[in-house]
Order: C-alpha cells, then structure tokens, then sequence
C-alpha cells in the first residue's frame, strides 16, 4: 500500500510539473478559439459579475489554466479600467493557489535537483533568504512564465510573506503592459497576433526583460561567491 500510494504521490506531482508548462498553451488556446467562433466581443460588468471574473481568473492562473499575460490582455479587451483593481487581486490569489498546492504536491525531483549537491543547495538558500527580491526578478521578466515560478518559488522554500509581496510587485508592470495592450486592440486578433507591436509596447517589454535577466543574474552570480 505504501508503494502504491509513493507512485500515485510521485505521478501526480510529476504531471503537476510538467501541467506547468503545457496547461496554459492547451487552456488558451481553446479560449481564444471559443471566442473567436462564438464572435464574443463585450461581457457584462456588474460588481457580481466582476466578483466572478476575479475568481474565474485567480483560479485559472492558479491551476496553470491560461497564462497571465494573455489573461491581463482580455481583461483589458473586454472589461473598462477600474476593474484593474479586480485583475491584481486575481493574480494574486492565483500566485497562492499556485504556491500551496505546489508546496503540498512537493515534487521529488525538483527538491532533490535543489538538494543533492551541497554548493547548489547554498546558493538557492542565499536566494530563498532573498526572497522577496529574488521574486520581484522573476516576476518582472515577461519570458518566465507565472505558473512554473509559483511551482520553482515553493520548491525553493520562499516564505509565503515574501512571495506574496514580491508577486504583487514584480507582476505590476508586466501586468499593466499586457492590459492596456488589451485595452487598446480592437480586435481578439490583433491581440493574439501583435504582428506590429506599438514601439513603446516593445521598448517596455524589452525594458522589463533586461532587468529582471541582469537582476538575476548578479543575484545568482553574488549567491554562487558566497556559497
């Protein structure tokens, strides 16, 4: 019994990691196909209505459903801008769904990755005592996606305090950016496509993007010297 319950424990947090990365491309891809055919283009905006959306939007981020930028961009299409609010609370209650059940499903083989070598093991420590910085340099980055950093920043033992502030932070601008990109399409196309993206759009991404790749890289470079 113990060995059927240890396969069931290690096939279920394997399929966890692994949703990580497919779930959302398989997810969004059905959405946007649904809205596309069904020629969806308003919603309506009660505060019960909002109150859904904000759930339906947590719960989707947080089971690595869709992606967050894709998810902020419909936001921005189909609802007006002081529902924002209703948007940053949803990615946040998706950052925790996503953390505790990641915390809970514990992957073997992430922590032994994270453990088995002694110097490995003291750099992640030097980054998980850094938490709250080293969660707002993964969240700015457009390129790491929000599913897969909940699963990494669990397995890496970042306490909960420091990765709920460090989500609220580093997923501001990224957020905001994929909003207003949202807000201003005039079509679920032009989002999906951005064939010709707007060049401040552009310049931000590539903003958000250097920072957080030159954030981490001194974070990890500075926790590899003093391991």
């Amino acid at each position: 019994m113990l060995g059927s319950n240890k396969f069931f424990h290690t096939l279920i947090s394997t399929f966890w990691g692994a949703w990580q990365f497919i779930g959302p491309l398989i997810c969004s891809s059905t959405l946007i196909g649904y809205l596309i055919l069904n020629d969806i283009t308003s919603l309506p905006v009660s505060l019960v209505d909002l109150i859904i959306y904000f759930l339906v939007s947590a719960i989707v981020m947080g089971l690595a459903l869709m992606p967050t930028t894709l998810t902020a961009a419909l936001w921005g299409f189909y609802l007006p801008w002081y529902t924002f609010p209703f948007l940053v609370a949803g990615y946040l209650l998706g950052a925790l769904i996503g953390y505790y059940i990641s915390l809970n499903i514990e992957d073997r083989w992430l922590y032994d990755f994270i453990n088995k070598k002694h110097k490995r093991k003291r750099v992640f420590e030097k980054l998980r005592r850094r938490g709250f910085r080293t969660v707002v340099a993964v969240r700015l980055s457009p390129i790491l996606p929000f599913a897969v950093m909940n699963f990494v920043m669990a397995a890496a033992g970042v306490h909960i305090k420091k990765f709920f502030y460090g989500s609220l932070v580093g997923m501001l601008p990224r957020t905001l950016l994929a909003y207003l990109t949202g807000a201003s399409a005039a079509s679920i196309y032009s989002i999906i496509e951005s064939k010709k993206p707007l060049p401040v759009e552009t310049a931000v991404w590539l903003i958000l993007f250097l920072i957080s790749t030159l954030w981490i890289g001194v974070m990890i470079r500075r926790a590899v010297k003093n391991a």
